[in-house]
């Protein structure tokens, strides 16, 4: 992926990780040959290292993101709030890859 798409991807909210989420989908589905769908989760969980354009993805046994915090933003009174394991965060750490060397 060029620089230039990384660098849109990451100025726009959530676009990075939309993008990861159905790369990584589709890596998944061709995996599996999308013949039966309960069998996504387990190429999911077994699929390797992975770098996408928000970061590197590794995924452990049980399914979950190995070394990578997920946040989540939802609408509280009209204003987007990230959430982090079903409670707001005050203010969440956003690291910009794109500045480091």
């Amino acid at each position: 992926m060029s620089r230039d798409i990384l660098s849109i991807l990451r100025q726009k909210a959530g676009a990075a990780q939309g993008y990861d989420a159905l790369h990584i989908l589709a890596k998944a589905v061709k995996f599996t040959g999308f013949r039966n769908p309960l069998d996504l989760p387990y190429a999911i969980r077994y699929m390797d290292v992975w770098e996408g354009a928000n970061g590197r993805y590794k995924f452990d046994g049980t399914g979950e993101l190995e070394d990578k915090p997920i946040f989540v933003k939802m609408f509280q009174r009209g204003v987007p709030v990230a959430i982090r394991g079903g409670e707001p965060v005050s203010n969440p750490v956003i690291i910009d890859k794109s500045s480091q060397p």
